[in-house]
């Protein structure tokens, strides 16, 4: 499980966070992991949803919390192309 990824401010831009991502995903992937979700927020937050697009992650829905916290849904997956558009609210 990955619980969350952070990179210096000093240091955005460099490719760390791109790197910590594809060294996760590979190692998930050797382990026999196929696919992977993940979430993040929505609402003010276009840089970090602009990096997982970039990374290869698919939006595939969105949901809200129960505190009303709007959430992105993303998935990557081998093999396969991921649909977008489907909506995930039982993550």
């Amino acid at each position: 499980m990955l619980s969350s990824i952070c990179v210096d401010p000093a240091a955005a831009g460099g490719g760390h966070g791109r790197q910590l991502i594809d060294t996760w995903w590979r190692r998930v992937r050797e382990r026999g992991v196929y696919d992977a979700y993940l979430s993040t927020d929505a609402d003010d937050n276009d840089r970090v949803n602009a990096f997982y697009r970039r990374a290869g992650w698919t939006l595939v829905g969105d949901y809200a919390t129960r505190e009303g916290r709007r959430m992105n849904c993303y998935a990557v997956s081998v093999g396969s192309t991921v649909g977008s558009g489907t909506r995930r609210n039982d993550l």
